[in-house]
C-alpha cells in the first residue's frame, strides 16, 4: 500500500498470497475448503450448545454468527424465519455443523426443546441479567434477534434465561454478530 497526497493505492503482487505453479496451486498449499476439512477432522467433539438466528435480515450477520459457532465448537444452528441465506463465507463449514430451518418461532421452540435445549434470549430487556452475572443453564441455545427489532416478547417470555450485554456508549446497540461471539465466549469461559 502506498499513499499520495490525495489517494491511497493497494498494490497487489501476483501470486503473493496464494502462489500458483503452472496455473495450479503448489502441492504444499491447501485451499480454504481443504483447510476447513483438515481442521474439522482434528476438532474435538462439539460443545453442547446451539445458536438461533431470529429473523435476521443481513446475510453477513448470519455468516459471522455461523463462523463464530464453528470457532467456539458449537453443536448446531437454528435459523428462524422463511428466509434462506448465502453460505459463501462459511467455506464448507455447513458440512460439519448442522443448520435447522424453522419457519416460525413456535416451530423453533418445539424443535429446540425436543432436542433438549434451554432457551437463552440475548436481548436488552428489563428482565435480562447482565452477561457478567449470568449463570447459564445446561445445554443452552442462544437466541439472537433481528437487527432492528431484536427478539420478540413472546420468545423472551418463553425463554429460560434472558441475558444482555450492558453498554454505556453513545449508541447502545451492539451488532448481533459481535454479540454472538461475546456470548459464546462468556458461556465457554464459565462452563470451563
Amino acid at each position: 500500500m502506498f499513499h499520495t497526497q490525495h489517494h491511497t493505492f493497494l498494490v497487489r503482487i501476483p501470486n503473493m498470497i496464494f502462489p500458483k505453479y503452472n496455473g495450479h496451486r503448489k502441492p504444499n498449499r491447501l485451499s480454504r475448503h481443504e483447510m476447513v476439512l483438515a481442521t474439522a477432522a482434528k476438532a474435538p467433539p462439539a460443545r453442547d450448545f446451539a445458536v438461533a438466528a431470529f429473523s435476521l435480515d443481513i446475510d453477513t450477520n448470519i455468516q459471522v454468527i455461523y463462523r463464530n459457532l464453528a470457532c467456539f465448537n458449537g453443536k448446531e444452528m437454528f435459523i428462524i424465519g422463511s428466509r434462506k441465506w448465502f453460505r459463501g463465507a462459511t467455506n464448507g463449514l455447513e458440512n460439519f455443523i448442522p443448520i435447522t430451518y424453522c419457519k416460525t418461532p413456535t416451530a423453533f421452540i418445539q424443535q429446540s426443546r425436543a432436542a433438549g435445549y434451554a432457551l437463552v434470549s440475548v436481548e436488552l430487556s428489563e428482565s435480562a441479567v447482565d452477561v457478567a452475572d449470568a449463570i447459564y443453564p445446561k445445554k443452552p441455545c442462544f437466541i439472537l434477534g433481528n437487527e432492528t427489532y431484536g427478539v420478540t416478547g413472546d420468545v423472551i417470555h418463553r425463554s429460560d434465561l434472558v441475558v444482555q450485554i450492558p453498554m454505556n456508549g453513545v449508541h447502545p446497540c451492539l451488532n448481533v454478530a459481535v454479540t454472538s461471539g461475546i456470548i459464546m465466549h462468556d458461556y465457554l469461559t464459565k462452563a470451563g
